[in-house]
């Protein structure tokens, strides 16, 4: 019982950590000490038939738990972004938060080296970001935030009618921020960001919306399998290489997230000292937290 309420917390802080863009779910998992022991349930599931028993227990007493820190920390997510000044502290405390974790990576390998070939990779994560990012708002995100109820279950959730287009986009949106999440030192949350959608989820979390869930569901468990097997192959084969990569989504996420801050900047003397404050904090945050040695 003991050990089920153990890793049930621990779910809960890998629950919270994935919803707070700039803290990495993997990097908690790493913390907490399961984060080998997860990856390979997840990855293995279907292989090992002798350990699908144990793998079963493990990601559903994690799963539970993760859920509950998602449900708890969304409607505070969502009161947070609805005004334009806590927002733009929100916004900048997640960037100290993303900023925060560029140490963890730069000490997980011995030769991080600046060479052409990494500074390649480096830039194609930016790109990469960037340009997913410009479609992502072609698939018109926000004019899905209302759509018409189709049925409502009293206040435990509601199907409504979804864009066929923003609903392929959700699907990819789960998968890749599934893949993200898997990442050591990199915030999946803080990718939703950079795509126009984290605002969204949390506003599909926090109303119960079951289609929207259900389409990031889809896109969710592909992508925790498949990073689960490649990520940890590329880490033990380029592990320079594959931080680099991280590094660019780092540098990326910055970028999209300033320019959320940017949109509507609350300026004035006490405004940007609170700013820097939040921007510290958060820096100061994700530095202690992701302070593992590898």
């Amino acid at each position: 019982m003991i050990d089920f309420i153990l890793t049930f917390l621990k779910g809960v802080l890998i629950g919270i950590a994935n919803i707070i863009p700039g803290v990495s779910g993997g990097t908690m998992a790493f913390i907490l000490g399961i984060y080998k022991e997860l990856t390979e349930a997840v990855g293995f599931y279907f292989q090992n038939r002798e350990k699908r028993k144990q793998y079963t227990i493990l990601l559903l007493k994690i799963g539970l738990g993760a859920v509950v820190g998602v449900v708890l920390f969304a409607r505070l997510f969502t009161f947070l972004l609805e005004d334009a000044t806590t927002a733009q502290y929100t916004y900048i405390f997640f960037i100290g938060l993303i900023v925060g974790a560029v140490p963890f990576i730069l000490n997980l390998h011995h030769d991080m080296k600046v060479n052409p070939k990494r500074l390649i990779i480096f830039v194609v994560a930016i790109a990469a970001v960037i340009v997913t990012s410009y479609f992502g708002q072609k698939s018109g995100g926000e004019g899905n935030m209302t759509p018409e109820i189709v049925y409502k279950f009293g206040d435990f959730f509601t199907i409504t009618t979804i864009d066929f287009f923003y609903a392929l986009w959700l699907i990819f949106c789960g998968f890749v921020g599934a893949v993200s999440m898997v990442l050591p030192g990199f915030s999946g949350s803080a990718l939703l960001v950079s795509l126009g959608v984290y605002y969204n989820i949390l506003h599909f979390v926090d109303n119960r919306m079951l289609v929207q869930l259900a389409l990031m569901g889809i896109g969710v468990l592909p992508g925790l399998i498949v990073a689960s097997k490649v990520i940890n192959k590329l880490m033990e084969k380029y592990p320079p290489e594959t931080y680099y990569f991280i590094l660019g989504l780092i540098v990326a996420s910055v970028i999209q997230v300033s320019l959320e801050v940017m949109k509507e900047p609350v300026l004035g003397l006490t405004p940007i000292i609170l700013s820097v404050f939040f921007l510290l904090l958060g820096f100061a945050a994700s530095y202690f937290m992701s302070g593992v040695k590898k």
